[in-house]
C-alpha cells in the first residue's frame, strides 16, 4: 500500500451486510487517502462484497482465529496500521462521506494527539434489509473534556482518531467484556489533550434491543457493566476532587462501595 494519511480499522463478526453498509460509507468518503484494515474473528474465506472490489489497493482483509471479540481484533489492526493517524470503525457503524475530510482538514491545522466529532446515535430495526431508521439521537461533544471522561465513556470510538505514536504501545484490553474501548481512550490520554472538530460526520447504528440478532456484549452491559468500571476506575484514578466524589456517587447510587484512589 502507499503511504497514506488514515489507517482505518474495522473489526467485524459474522455480519456481512451491516459489514458491507460500512464499507460503503467508505466507498463514498470524499477523502481518499487512508489505508483499511479490516479483521474478521469469525470468517473462513473473503467474503464476496462488491464495496470491496471499489476498495481494491487500500485495504487488508485479515481473518484472524482465537477467541471472538472487538478487543483483539483491533489490536491486530494496530499492529499492522502504517498511517500517521489511526480510527476505528465498527462493523454496524458508518462514517457520512466528508467524515475522513473533515478529519485531514482538522490536522492540516494542528497534529494534535487525539481528535474526536461529534456524531448521532440512530436506532434501527434490523429484522428488515435495508434496516427501517427509527429514531435519532444527536450527539454533541464539544463540551467534553478529559475530565468527564475520568467518569464516564463519553466519546464513542468511531468518533476519535488518534495519532499513531500515540497508541504505538497501547492495546485493548480483551479480558473487559465491555467498555474496553472507553480504557483503551484513558490509556491514550495519558500525556496527551483531545482536541473537539466541530462536525457530525459518524453515525452509530442501533438494533431494538428485542432484535432477534441483538445478542452478545449489550446484552451482558447492565451484569457486567458494575465490575468493568470498578476496574477501569482503579486503573485510571482521577485527579480532581469533582471527579472523585461523581465516581463515589455513582457507585452509591448502584449500591456498590467504591474505593477512590488519590493521584
Amino acid at each position: 500500500m502507499t503511504p497514506c494519511l488514515f489507517s482505518i480499522i474495522l473489526p467485524t463478526h459474522h455480519r456481512p451486510q451491516l459489514l458491507r453498509r460500512s464499507l460503503d460509507s467508505l466507498c463514498r468518503q470524499t477523502f481518499v487517502d487512508f489505508e483499511l484494515i479490516i479483521v474478521d474473528d469469525t470468517g473462513a474465506d473473503l467474503p464476496p462484497c462488491p464495496e470491496l472490489q471499489a476498495l481494491r489497493g487500500r485495504y487488508q482483509y485479515i481473518i484472524r482465529d482465537g477467541a471472538a471479540g472487538p478487543a483483539e481484533s483491533r489490536n491486530r489492526g494496530l499492529d499492522l496500521a502504517q498511517a500517521p493517524y489511526v480510527l476505528f470503525l465498527d462493523d454496524d457503524d458508518t462514517f457520512e462521506p466528508t467524515h475522513l475530510q473533515s478529519m485531514a482538514a482538522a490536522i492540516q491545522h494542528s497534529q494534535a494527539a487525539i481528535y474526536f466529532c461529534n456524531g448521532q446515535v440512530q436506532q434501527e430495526d434490523r429484522t428488515v434489509w435495508p434496516p427501517t431508521p427509527l429514531a435519532v439521537q444527536e450527539i454533541w461533544l464539544a463540551d467534553v473534556t478529559r475530565h468527564h471522561l475520568y467518569l464516564a465513556n463519553h466519546i464513542p470510538n468511531s468518533c476519535l482518531a488518534f495519532r499513531r505514536d500515540v497508541v504505538a504501545q497501547i492495546r485493548f484490553d480483551p479480558t473487559l467484556p465491555v467498555l474496553e474501548d472507553w480504557a483503551f481512550l484513558l490509556a491514550c490520554l495519558a500525556g496527551h489533550e483531545l482536541q473537539h472538530v466541530p462536525v457530525r460526520s459518524v453515525v452509530i447504528h442501533k438494533p431494538l434491543a428485542n432484535h432477534p440478532g441483538h445478542v452478545g456484549r449489550d446484552q451482558t452491559r447492565d451484569l457486567d457493566c458494575v465490575e468493568v468500571i470498578r476496574r477501569i476506575y482503579a486503573a485510571y484514578p482521577a485527579s480532581g476532587q469533582e471527579i472523585q466524589q461523581a465516581r463515589q456517587a455513582l457507585f452509591e447510587w448502584a449500591g456498590v462501595p467504591l474505593e477512590v484512589r488519590q493521584v
